[in-house]
């Protein structure tokens, strides 16, 4: 534990694991926002759930592009979201994890803010940031806010993180 907490407080090693199907509309967006963080060491691994619309062939062509950024996992078959997300955050070998979804996108400090907020409180065990809810055309739908309503439309993401009912 304290080596992984010194580990935290240096400068440690961030795996964005990236769950995607069907994702090609908003994909490129996603992923260049994950290379654009202003904090640099980041590692990539995207599990895409056999997609058929075009999203492994871009998944392709940035793992050809950065090879020591990204690592691809394409399924043969379709796993379904959680099988797909496990399989992701499996393979991510690093001290801390980020995961997100391949029509995400996110600003360009949103590891920096969150690593820094670690650093300010060494026991914490987790971060995360404020989302925003915008339409297909970038436009905003709903102001940042700190939880989402969750699928269930009653639950705070937050509140489902805590109580493990998030799989």
């Amino acid at each position: 534990m304290v080596s992984f907490m010194k580990e935290v407080i240096e400068c440690p090693q961030v795996g964005i694991g990236v769950v995607t199907y069907n994702a090609k509309s908003h994909l490129t967006e996603c992923l260049d926002s994950l290379l654009k963080q202003t904090y640099p060491n980041t590692r990539i691994v995207v599990s895409d759930d056999c997609s058929e619309d075009g999203t492994q062939e871009i998944l392709k062509d940035y793992a050809k592009t950065h090879p020591t950024k990204f690592k691809i996992l394409l399924n043969d078959k379709n796993l379904g979201i959680q099988p797909n997300t496990n399989q992701c955050l499996q393979t991510l070998e690093t001290p801390l994890v980020s995961i997100t979804a391949g029509d995400d996108y996110w600003s360009k400090d949103k590891l920096e803010f969150e690593i820094l907020a670690m650093r300010e409180h060494p026991k914490a065990r987790w971060s995360y940031s404020q989302i925003s809810t915008i339409d297909s055309h970038g436009r905003l739908i709903e102001k940042e806010h700190l939880t989402c309503k969750g699928a269930d439309g009653r639950l705070p993401l937050l509140k489902k993180a805590l109580s493990h009912e998030l799989i």
